[in-house]
């Protein structure tokens, strides 16, 4: 775990122990019930920013991260190949209707005026 990723984590989770402590404060509770909560946060807060529960918990997150990569990976590896089959089948389809033509016209011995050449010429 690089010294960014421990810092981004430790202002995370102090933001949350700040947020947890105004909750605390504005709730209506005698004071020593209070302080009592505050101490059972702190001490659970210390417990989870220990460097192995930081990293198990990065662990934990990083393999989600990647499990949900795999899974739009996968996703898209079959769009993909749904989507290049149709493709490759429009581009056969037309290949077939351009041939076919071709056929079509050759058969009739189509001529065609072509503007900058005299005369008519046969398509090819």
């Amino acid at each position: 775990m690089t010294t960014e990723d421990r810092s981004a984590l430790g202002i995370a989770l102090a933001a949350g122990l700040l947020g947890a402590g105004i909750a605390l404060l504005t709730a209506p509770k005698p004071g020593w019930e209070l302080r009592r909560d505050l101490d059972s946060a702190f001490s659970r807060a210390r417990e989870r920013m220990r460097p192995e529960e930081v990293e198990r918990g990065l662990n934990r997150l990083l393999q989600r991260v990647f499990d949900r990569a795999d899974a739009l990976l996968k996703t898209g590896t079959r769009v993909l190949e749904t989507n290049i089959e149709a493709v490759f089948a429009a581009i056969d389809a037309g290949r077939q209707a351009y041939r076919h033509e071709r056929e079509q016209i050759e058969r009739r011995g189509a001529f065609m005026e072509t503007p900058a050449t005299p005369g008519p010429s046969r398509i090819t």
